[in-house]
């Protein structure tokens, strides 16, 4: 029975280890479908493509830091507050090495409609006066 030997090689890119394993092809995020645009209170999601030699693990991670539970190829982000705003990357990995794929930027506007009442600034003071004596 022979053995296979295994040659691995750590690459450091921008503070991420790479490592390399003979015998099976590396990961490679080939595409991105986002939503980078959305409201607050809105559900967001990024998905990612990944070939190479499966299975692949995923760590989503916002800032550098992981998002707890993001460890699949679709990060889905529900009823989103401005504090999810930020710079997201997704590492996937399989036992050939790792690949990191973004940075992919969301941004969150705040649902700004506002509520005009009686007295409200936000409408011009003739139209007010229309509105308070029923003209």
């Amino acid at each position: 029975m022979s053995r296979k030997s295994v040659l691995l090689f750590v690459l450091f890119a921008a503070c991420t280890p790479v490592v390399f394993a003979q015998g099976g092809t590396l990961p490679r995020i080939s595409s991105v479908a986002t939503s980078p645009l959305v409201a607050e209170g809105q559900t967001v999601s990024f998905a990612v493509t990944v070939t190479g030699t499966a299975p692949f693990t995923y760590q989503w991670k916002k800032g550098g830091a992981d998002v707890a539970g993001a460890t699949s190829a679709t990060l889905t982000l529900g009823a989103v507050r401005l504090a999810d705003a930020g710079s997201f990357t997704v590492v996937a990995a399989n036992s050939s090495g790792i690949a990191t794929g973004g940075p992919y930027v969301l941004t969150v506007t705040a649902d700004a409609a506002p509520v005009v009442e009686q007295g409200s600034s936000f409408l011009p003071r003739k139209w007010l006066r229309k509105f308070t004596q029923g003209g």
